[in-house]
């Protein structure tokens, strides 16, 4: 735009719209009318179609476009958009749906791009929807796309078998619990139907209508489901087969009663449940069974329960994060270990080790074999 027009040649152009293809709109009139160099510049760039004048345009320039592989039905004129080009266009991309005359639109378009669309695009197909076009079956597609989309259902569909037949699709509990009425909710097909799909949807069902059965398969599914468990049926057994099946469920069983028994089972599903485990329950015993089981653990252990032991085992089981060691405990041969593992845990080295000679071999021994140390200064590469 800022140059003269009389020196806005051919190349100046081409080399503006790779740039930014809305400079097409700037290119000397006098070019557009050369109809080689027109098809040339609307097969490359088929947005051009919005910024060339409307004169220069037809039919053929539009089916040009439409080859190649970045066209937009939005770009053609509406009176260029036949029905032919469209259903084309439309079969491409399934964004170009936005842009067909309603007079083109069939029942099974909607389909097609309920199946084809990112789950963000619903809300904007569902303006597009219309009674004529609306059905129980297209709004099980659209909410098997994202239950979320279940708070835009018709009244009219909210039936227990259409909640039976999405329920493998619901993603959270908080997707039904407010938009589906409760005597769906409490229906007994439609519970164990939820808590077979998904066993935190427990946390949808109505308080009085968790009863112990269903709760024991949700927990035997998900031990995380135990903190939807109402509290009659949350018994030991209930608890120890929730930590068996996820130890991190140690989190909702009530503090007073995570004894012993109950950290042990616990850090043995999962390490990382060590974070749950009461101070004064975590013992040697308990702390070493933790990093065993997931080096993570040591995340964790409170600090006034930490030993040089724990981190050992920890880098021991997995030497690819010397960052999760504190430093005070990163000694020689924990750093030792977790370098020689992978060149990226030198920058999380102390200092003073650095100088050390089995580790000053091993940044020889990666250097001499080209691979990049993370952390390394200039001078010393």
């Amino acid at each position: 735009e800022v140059f003269p027009e009389q020196h806005r040649h051919e190349l100046l152009c081409e080399f503006a719209m790779e740039k930014n293809q809305k400079n097409i709109q700037f290119v000397p009139v006098t070019m557009f009318r050369n109809r080689d160099y027109l098809e040339q510049i609307v097969s490359k760039y088929p947005n051009s179609l919005l910024y060339i004048d409307q004169d220069y345009i037809d039919e053929e320039l539009c089916d040009l476009a439409l080859l190649s592989d970045s066209f937009e039905l939005k770009f053609v004129p509406s009176k260029y958009r036949t029905e032919e080009l469209c259903r084309t266009a439309f079969k491409k991309n399934h964004t170009s749906f936005y842009d067909l005359p309603s007079r083109f639109l069939r029942e099974e378009d909607f389909f097609s791009v309920v199946e084809r669309c990112e789950a963000s695009e619903i809300p904007r197909i569902v303006k597009m929807l219309t009674n004529e076009f609306s059905s129980s079956e297209l709004w099980k597609e659209i909410c098997k796309k994202d239950s979320l989309y279940l708070n835009l259902l018709p009244s009219e569909y909210m039936t227990e078998f259409f909640i039976f037949d999405i329920a493998p699709y619901i993603r959270k509990a908080s997707h039904i619990k407010k938009v589906v009425p409760e005597h769906i909710r409490a229906n007994e097909e439609i519970k164990m139907r939820l808590i077979e799909s998904n066993p935190l949807l427990l946390e949808a069902i109505p308080e009085k209508d968790r009863d112990q059965f269903l709760c024991q398969r949700a927990v035997q599914a998900n031990g995380m489901a135990l903190q939807y468990v109402p509290m009659a049926w949350a018994d030991v057994d209930m608890n120890i087969m929730a930590l068996q099946q996820n130890g991190l469920s140690l989190k909702y069983i009530p503090q007073p009663y995570r004894d012993m028994a109950y950290p042990k089972l616990a850090v043995s599903q999962n390490g990382e449940a060590i974070e749950y485990v009461p101070l004064q329950y975590q013992s040697e015993e308990i702390c070493r069974i933790a990093v065993n089981q997931n080096a993570k653990a040591i995340y964790h252990i409170n600090s006034v329960k930490m030993t040089s032991e724990y981190c050992l085992i920890a880098i021991r089981k997995d030497p690819s994060d010397l960052s999760m060691i504190p430093l005070s405990y990163r000694n020689h041969e924990i750093c030792k270990i977790a370098f020689n593992h992978s060149a990226s845990n030198y920058q999380y080295i102390p200092e003073h080790l650095k100088t050390t000679s089995d580790i000053l071999a091993i940044v020889e021994y990666y250097k001499g074999n080209g691979i990049h140390i993370d952390g390394l200064n200039k001078a010393e590469i």
